[in-house]
């Protein structure tokens, strides 16, 4: 709470309220710059980031409930109609699921968003901005991170040559990084660390009540964060004791029974903590104005109880604990297409990857005596 405050205490004396004109969005993002760029605090391109969008954050959330923030009617998406043109071909013509298009339609807009500081129109595109703009991304992307925005990029442009709005070159000339095998070994979290994250949460805290049955619908169920932001009020069912699941990559639906601890854990949440709200969806956020919670909101709050146990390096988001829970399973004893049906994969390829983490199995594997079968 103490970091809580003196965020706030930053966003007051950035952002000047007192002469009674509406804030807008913009002078929020230049203070956010401002408070991320100071160089004795934060070292990585990724930690001013990281702090920038906490700031911005919570001075939209701060400046709304105060009734200050100039709200943009129609937000500025530089080439909205091409990036809109984009994502209905990929839905219709490709048949993606809505997480594909979301996912790669971001990856687009953020590079849109950067590009749009060259003052000149798609047409104009050329190869060497979209060179650019991976180089000023190197420091902070993983290389599995690069080969999606080059595929989604890639894709983009593709489609943008067919409509005749830019030459054909561009796309032909995005290459993915070579991804090496070991890159493809899922970073799962020890179980004995999972149980200390859990741990962690057995408060009366408002957010420790929230953040662990969120938790446990990780670990647990290995729900992905996107489907645990998407659970609503009306996805549980407390006479069957199940939870109904919308799959973003299956385009399915799944529902799964509601074990005593996670059940009680959402219970709970409903009972205590949970702010009445008109929104259906599961989790909300703590501060008002309440809103359902994001991707980023779930990484931020896994990434930092990582840390408070000590974890400071490698992979601490959320996905871990979907790892995590098929290596547990995989450990106790299920079979592969258990952990893929329980996991909702569609591609059985997804699951036997967590065969390569199986040591002791593969131990036993290469002790094995094959002389008596020669």
């Amino acid at each position: 709470m103490n970091g809580m405050a003196h965020l706030l205490a930053a966003v007051a004396k950035r952002v000047d309220i007192s002469t009674g004109e509406p804030v807008t969005s913009a002078t929020i993002e230049h203070a956010a710059g401002e408070w991320a760029a100071r160089d004795r605090w934060f070292k990585s391109q990724m930690g001013r980031e990281r702090t920038r969008r906490k700031f911005v954050n919570l001075a939209t959330d701060w400046l709304t409930f105060l009734g200050k923030l100039q709200l943009e009617e129609n937000p500025a998406t530089p080439f909205a109609d091409a990036l809109a043109d984009f994502g209905s071909s990929l839905k219709q013509e490709r048949g993606l699921s809505p997480f594909s298009v979301q996912t790669w339609s971001g990856c687009v807009r953020r590079f849109l968003v950067w590009y749009r500081t060259a003052n000149r129109p798609l047409s104009e595109i050329r190869i060497e901005d979209v060179e650019t703009y991976f180089i000023v991304n190197r420091g902070r992307w993983a290389r599995k991170t690069v080969a999606g925005y080059a595929d989604a990029l890639r894709a983009f442009f593709r489609h943008a040559s067919q409509r005749g709005w830019v030459s054909a070159r561009i796309a032909e000339s995005i290459l993915e990084p070579p991804i090496f095998q070991q890159e493809g070994l899922p970073k799962g979290t020890a179980w004995n660390v999972v149980r200390q994250l859990l741990d962690g949460t057995k408060t009366d805290r408002e957010v420790d009540i929230r953040d662990r049955a969120i938790l446990l619908l990780l670990a647990v169920y290995g729900f992905r964060s996107g489907e645990v932001i998407q659970l609503r009020l009306g996805d549980l069912n407390w006479e069957a004791e199940t939870v109904t699941l919308a799959r973003t990559k299956r385009r399915m639906v799944q529902k799964y029974p509601l074990t005593g601890e996670v059940g009680g854990a959402i219970i709970r949440y409903l009972q205590d903590v949970r702010p009445r709200s008109c929104c259906q969806e599961l989790f909300l956020t703590m501060r008002a104005p309440f809103r359902p919670l994001t991707r980023s909101g779930v990484w931020d709050m896994t990434r930092a109880r990582y840390m408070k146990l000590g974890v400071t390096a490698g992979p601490r988001g959320p996905h871990t604990l979907r790892h995590a829970c098929a290596r547990h399973l995989l450990a106790e004893g299920f079979t592969l297409k258990q952990i893929g049906d329980h996991l909702g994969h569609s591609d059985p390829q997804s699951t036997r990857i967590y065969a390569k983490v199986d040591l002791a199995g593969l131990r036993q594997v290469a002790d094995f005596d094959l002389g008596g079968l020669l």
